[in-house]
């Protein structure tokens, strides 16, 4: 089949799927939905469809609102009780959406069959932004710390302060 197929296949009503199928969401559950019965190597149950269904129907969401540009969105997506996403970090939430903005375009640029993020993709991104907020936070403990020292007179303070890798000076 194909995505189209799929759409209409998810809307029939024998089916009785409790929600709407929303066409922004096709390409990612067809993708997905053909990986995960490659992977159990038989076809899928109607309860393991509605709940592939209800699950990347989250994950589609955090992609139409990062297409969106819409910050609020994102991160209520990202917070879905659906998906389970570790480590996010309130402040980090502008930074989430840039990110997600940037890994959403190179899909498209790169004509991905699935034009939308994956968790894999989304989950890649949090950890990438986490990462650098880690290198920021060490960099402003750092700082801090060469002002604490420079206006406490304390030298020896100070070259161990700028002797720190995160200031990248030799």
């Amino acid at each position: 089949g194909n995505p189209q197929d799929l759409f209409h296949a998810l809307n029939n009503p024998h089916l009785e799927l409790n929600f709407k199928i929303d066409k922004f969401a096709i390409p990612l559950l067809f993708e997905e939905m053909k990986l995960e019965k490659c992977e159990l190597e038989k076809n899928l149950n109607e309860s393991e469809i509605a709940a592939s269904v209800g699950y990347l129907t989250a994950i589609a969401a955090i992609s139409q609102a990062v297409d969106r540009g819409d910050e609020v969105a994102v991160w209520n997506s990202l917070n879905s009780n659906q998906i389970h996403l570790e480590g996010l970090r309130p402040h980090c939430r502008r930074r989430y959406l840039s990110a997600l903005v940037t890994a959403l375009q190179v899909k498209i640029r790169e004509q991905c069959a699935c034009p939308l993020l994956t968790l894999e993709d989304i989950r890649d991104t949090i950890d990438m932004v986490n990462m650098k907020d880690d290198d920021n936070e060490e960099l402003v403990t750092v700082i801090n710390g060469i002002n604490k020292a420079v206006s406490e007179e304390d030298a020896e303070a100070l070259t161990s302060w700028l002797k720190n890798s995160c200031l990248k000076i030799s």
